[in-house]
C-alpha cells in the first residue's frame, strides 16, 4: 500500500542558523529524527551559547544516523546551509550516516532521472572552462521547475507540486517558492 499525503512537508528549516533539513521515506522515523536533531541543537546552544554551524549540524546528523546503524532510521536525508566561509553547502546521507558534500543532489522516486540533468546543468563539468556561465537563482528556479514538470510526466509517484527552498549568504530567512507540476 502506498499512501500519498499531499501536504506533508519534506523539509524543515532551523531558523536560528538557517540550516535546511530535507527528508523522505518513513515519516515516523523522520519525526523521531527531527525531534532528536532539535534536542541536540538546543543542548549545543545551551552549552556553548551560540548556534551550531552548518558543518557541525552535518557532522552531528551523520553521527546520529551511524549510531542507529544496526536498526537504522528509514530516512533519506539532505542537510544544507551556508557554511563558515559564506558558501552554500549541501550534504546528502544514506540511512546509516555515510555522507557526501555535493553541489546537487536528488533523492526520491524520480531522483535518478533528474540528477543527471542537474549534474550537467549546474556543475557544468562537461562544458569547457571558457564557455561556462554562472547560474543565477532565477535561472536555477526556472531549470528546476522545467526538470520536475518533465519528471511528473514520466514518473507517476512524483507529487503534484514543487516547493523550491533556497538560502542566500547574509539573509536571515530562507526563501521559498511553490509551483504546480501538473495542470490536470
Amino acid at each position: 500500500i502506498n499512501l500519498v499525503f499531499p501536504y506533508i512537508p519534506y523539509f524543515f528549516i532551523y531558523r536560528d542558523n538557517n540550516i535546511l533539513f530535507g527528508y523522505l521515506r518513513f515519516y515516523g522515523d523522520v519525526l523521531q529524527l527531527k525531534k532528536l536533531l532539535q534536542l541536540r541543537q538546543n543542548q549545543y546552544k545551551f552549552n556553548y551559547q551560540h548556534q551550531m554551524t552548518t558543518e557541525m549540524f552535518a557532522s552531528m546528523l551523520s553521527r546520529i544516523l551511524y549510531s542507529r546503524r544496526f536498526f537504522p532510521f528509514y530516512t533519506g536525508c539532505i542537510a544544507g546551509g551556508i557554511d563558515t566561509k559564506g558558501k552554500g553547502a549541501l550534504y546528502s546521507y544514506d540511512p546509516v550516516g555515510h555522507w557526501r558534500l555535493a553541489q546537487t543532489f536528488c533523492t526520491g522516486a524520480g531522483g535518478t532521472i533528474v540528477q543527471s540533468f542537474f549534474d550537467i546543468t549546474f556543475q557544468q563539468e562537461t562544458i569547457d572552462e571558457g564557455k561556462r556561465k554562472p547560474v543565477t537563482v532565477e535561472d536555477a528556479k526556472k531549470l528546476m521547475k522545467d526538470a520536475f514538470r518533465s519528471l511528473a510526466e514520466r514518473e507517476t509517484s512524483t507529487g503534484d507540486g514543487l516547493k523550491i527552498v533556497w538560502l542566500k549568504a547574509g539573509d536571515k530567512e530562507a526563501h521559498s517558492e511553490t509551483c504546480d507540476l501538473r495542470g490536470d
